[in-house]
């Protein structure tokens, strides 16, 4: 009877005594990879929080649009949808089918690719070179990158380019270590998909296979295996192309941007005639028209005019070569051509993802003067260390190829967009000279997890929070202050338009907001059909605004504004055509959302609408 007691006391104090927690170590080494970690977590943040505010079925206008229409409509056979590579139509065609162009659900896709990037760079760089830190500090830096963030906010080739040309080079070192047949074939097929994305990853494609294949042993079965992949993949398409237009061409159709390259004007109008059907396209390269040096120089191109062309695409390749001997590529036609070239490449802005009226396209523009110092250092720094690079000097020279072809050559007129593939290899090659360098110990002692986690964690939620709260408070603190706030200034909880992208104090095509002559330094440029919904601030008793059509498209337009209030509608203006600007006060009466609606009657082209001066009220103006 005494041993009862006993047994519960014992039991009670098993059952009370503390759980052991791991036992955390501080250290230097912990601390690096805590913030690296930290640094790769907050761009991860960043990316999934970008295009939740930005989603690229949002922003469906002109290569967006001609992209996303290509792959939901799969038999499509026009000459421009077998211009353009495959494999991107095939990824938006899986897209499309995948969300049915639900907005969550295209910005769950797109988030996940975009976090998959610079992920599988950083296998890349760990296959590259010895030192995990530095393939880490590669990975957090491609993923707070804004150049490789923003462009997913658009449906662009280069959103697929990116992930697959990281997944080649991977494949690619990963075959230099192994050397087997095995791990050759899976790089000559990323490399093929690469190239059915992006043109310029063919000859990157063609200097890695064949600098590896002449390296390594077992030439013969290497050789007959990829070529037979090749023949099934590419044979199929280039039966099509030659069905569809007559001529061989698996990858798409350069000849058109060739023509316009060296015709060294500013637009090319092209015609195509098939069988008793016509169509018409033009094109502008987004570079035409800016001021890449600005503000150090006014200096832009020297493109002038447009070039015809027609093309009879039952005549096969006749009417190309025609239209190439046209616009024959002289000396020194080749001169200024590369010289511009070369200045758009490095110094112009990346096109679409530079509206300036979001803060990382503002650091994504400002970022283009990074890339020509950078690449002028890394060649200095890799012809130094070119004994120390011995057996890793393939990466050095794919960067050359990549000049060579994308800045030299006139295969396009380039664009800052056309930077993004270079920039991933010229972080890489950074690594990779730090990594070779740095001196690697025989028995590095394993990382301590548990404690990288607790840092790097409570890094994450004190940074987050912080800027939450000062972001609250500063603007609850100007509101409190100015007794108004501009719509312009706020975060969106959530934004939906048919064409083009939110402006902020500026139109929608990114000109000052202006209405039958009237200008407004503030406001939003929005084209119907719009929803915009915003979160009110606490103390807010009206809303202001102007209205209408703008002068820089909305001539021609007509639309009904609405207000809702909680989801309610409380506010219609009716049938509105371009004139004079309507007005609206209305009060807020203790809601919490406000949400404006642009909806088209009938077709919703020229519908280029503002809500100009557009804030929230303290009190009813003239009441101060």
């Amino acid at each position: 009877m005494d041993s009862q007691p006993a047994q519960s006391a014992a039991s009670r104090r098993f059952y009370l005594s503390p759980i052991s927690l791991p036992q955390l170590r501080l250290n230097r080494r912990e601390c690096v990879y805590a913030l690296l970690y930290g640094l790769v977590f907050a761009g991860a943040w960043l990316r999934i929080d970008y295009i939740l505010h930005y989603n690229p079925v949002d922003h469906i206008w002109s290569d967006p649009q001609r992209h996303w229409e290509q792959g939901v409509d799969a038999l499509r056979s026009d000459p421009m949808a077998l211009t353009d590579p495959l494999l991107y139509q095939l990824y938006i065609g899986l897209l499309g089918k995948l969300t049915l162009k639900d907005p969550l659900l295209v910005a769950f896709y797109t988030a996940l690719l975009s976090l998959m990037t610079p992920w599988i760079w950083y296998r890349f760089l760990r296959e590259l070179q010895p030192s995990k830190t530095m393939a880490l500090a590669g990975w957090a830096a491609l993923s707070l990158l804004p150049s490789w963030t923003v462009i997913y906010s658009y449906f662009m080739q280069e959103t697929l380019l990116l992930p697959l040309l990281g997944a080649a080079l991977y494949a690619s070192w990963r075959c230099r270590r192994k050397q087997t047949l095995r791990s050759f074939l899976p790089m000559v097929l990323l490399w093929a998909l690469a190239g059915l994305t992006r043109g310029i990853a063919i000859p990157l494609a063609a200097v890695t296979c064949s600098w590896l294949w002449l390296a390594q042993g077992d030439k013969v079965r290497k050789a007959a295996w990829s070529l037979l992949l090749l023949a099934l993949l590419l044979g199929p398409l280039t039966y099509r192309a030659y069905q569809q237009v007559q001529i061989f061409a698996p990858h798409g159709n350069g000849k058109l941007v060739s023509i316009y390259t060296r015709s060294g004007k500013k637009q090319i109008n092209i015609h195509y005639l098939r069988e008793g059907q016509r169509w018409s396209y033009w094109f502008s390269s987004p570079s035409i028209g800016e001021k890449p040096l600005e503000p150090l120089s006014d200096w832009q191109t020297a493109r002038r005019g447009a070039v015809e062309v027609t093309i009879d695409l039952t005549q096969g390749g006749e009417d190309w070569k025609r239209a190439l001997a046209e616009n024959p590529l002289t000396f020194s036609n080749y001169l200024w051509i590369a010289k511009e070239n070369l200045i758009y490449l490095f110094f112009g802005a990346s096109w679409p993802d530079n509206n300036t009226a979001r803060a990382l396209d503002r650091i994504n523009i400002q970022m283009r003067w990074l890339w020509a110092p950078l690449t002028l250092l890394l060649i200095a720094a890799t012809v130094i260390s070119w004994r120390r690079l011995r057996g890793r000097r393939l990466l050095p020279v794919l960067i050359a190829t990549w000049i060579l072809v994308q800045g030299l050559l006139p295969i396009a007129v380039n664009e800052g967009r056309y930077r993004k593939p270079a920039e991933g290899l010229l972080l890489a090659q950074v690594v990779l000279l730090l990594g070779v360098r740095r001196p690697r110990r025989a028995s590095a002692e394993k990382i301590h997890t548990p404690t990288i986690a607790l840092v790097a964690g409570a890094g994450l939620v004190l940074i987050a929070g912080g800027a939450h709260i000062w972001q609250h408070w500063s603007q609850a603190a100007a509101f409190e202050r100015d007794g108004k706030a501009f719509l312009s200034a706020l975060r969106a909880v959530s934004h939906r338009q048919q064409w083009g992208s939110l402006g902020r104090d500026q139109s929608v095509q990114g000109g000052p907001i202006s209405i039958d002559g009237q200008h407004f330094p503030r406001g939003l440029g929005v084209h119907a059909l719009s929803k915009t919904r915003y979160t009110i601030p606490t103390g807010a008793e009206y809303f202001h605004s102007y209205y209408g059509l703008t002068d820089d498209g909305g001539r021609r337009g007509l639309v009904e504004f609405k207000l809702l209030l909680d989801g309610e509608p409380v506010f219609s203006s009716g049938a509105f055509a371009h004139g004079a600007a309507g007005e609206i006060l209305l009060p807020l009466q203790g809601a919490e959302t406000l949400t404006l609606v642009v909806e088209p009657l009938g077709s919703n082209h020229h519908d280029h609408a503002a809500w100009a001066m557009a804030r929230f009220l303290k009190r009813r103006p003239g009441n101060d």
